[in-house]
């Protein structure tokens, strides 16, 4: 724990990507039948969240929203369907601060308001660090506060400015049994970008399950 205390927001991330174990690190598998893990960043948000939750029945696909609490708090309706509909809601802060940037007191100010707005939903303690990016203190507080931390292994890049066709059609090269992907639900293109994943690796037969 000493050394993991020593370790910069960064480093931290790639290790943990990279398997290498970590205290509180969401821990996947690499089995072939093991399943692909769609995950949503940064919503809800009423402009493209409902089209993600109709493409998601339709592929029969769960998934896992990591919410932002004042996202939550606008759309409390919204946040209700995504349960509805069997996926599974964690927390990503309350305002998307830069963690990096706060004091440990702070970032956990933002994480706990968050965590009791999802109370009402039994939301796991499955926590996302903004940008990915946490310091070694902030680690530490959160896993003697029994939260997980999940980070992604594939990104589908609908922040990258590019055509969804080519980035629909990279990350279905890319991705493997027990990859967890990164969507931002806020963005309006994730919505092209997923449906032309899903519809490219159909015939893969792969299962989606949520992060528990």
């Amino acid at each position: 724990m000493i050394a993991l205390m020593s370790m910069p927001a960064r480093i931290i991330r790639k290790l943990s990507i990279r398997g290498v174990l970590l205290p509180g690190l969401f821990r996947i598998s690499r089995r072939p039948t093991a399943p692909v893990y769609l995950t949503f960043d940064d919503g809800p948000a009423p402009q493209t969240t409902p089209q993600v939750l109709k493409l998601l029945r339709e592929y029969k696909a769960q998934a896992t929203f990591f919410v932002c609490g004042q996202c939550v708090e606008k759309n409390s309706e919204l946040t209700a369907e995504i349960i509805r509909n069997g996926h599974i809601l964690a927390n990503h802060t309350y305002s998307h601060p830069d963690l990096t940037r706060l004091t440990t007191s702070e970032a956990l100010h933002e994480i706990e308001r968050t965590q009791k707005l999802l109370a009402p939903f039994h939301s796991p303690r499955l926590f996302r660090p903004t940008r990915g990016l946490i310091g070694p203190r902030l680690w530490w507080a959160l896993w003697c506060r029994d939260y997980r931390i999940a980070f992604w292994s594939q990104d589908c890049g609908d922040w990258e400015g590019r055509l969804e066709t080519e980035l629909a059609e990279r990350l279905a090269q890319r991705v493997q049994p027990g990859d967890v992907i990164i969507f931002h639900d806020d963005q309006p293109n994730s919505v092209a970008i997923l449906e032309l994943f899903l519809a490219t690796i159909r015939s893969r037969n792969f299962q989606f399950a949520a992060l528990r």
